[in-house]
C-alpha cells in the first residue's frame, strides 16, 4: 500500500472520526509495520530499476511490499 493525499483525506471524516479506510490501515500497520510506504519510496525504487545500477538485474521480481511476502511466506 502507498500512502497519498487522496487516502489521507479519507482517512477522517468532517467529525473527526476514523473512517473504515483509517481503521484498516492501522490493523494492516499492526502486522506489518514496513507495509505502507511513501509514494518516494516507490518513485526510488522505479528510478534504480531504469538506472544503469541495475543493470546486473535481469528476470529479478523486486517486491515492494515492506517485507510483506517473506512474512507470508515464513507462517
Amino acid at each position: 500500500m502507498v500512502r497519498s493525499e487522496r487516502q489521507l483525506k479519507r482517512w477522517e471524516d468532517p467529525n473527526g472520526e476514523k473512517t473504515p479506510q483509517r481503521l484498516a490501515y492501522d490493523n494492516l500497520k499492526k502486522l506489518y509495520p514496513f507495509s505502507v510506504s511513501e509514494p518516494e519510496q516507490i518513485a526510488a525504487l522505479a528510478l534504480f530499476l531504469a538506472s544503469n545500477e541495475s543493470a546486473m538485474m535481469t528476470g529479478a521480481t523486486v517486491p515492494a511490499d515492506g517485507g510483506k511476502s517473506t512474512y507470508l511466506k515464513v507462517q
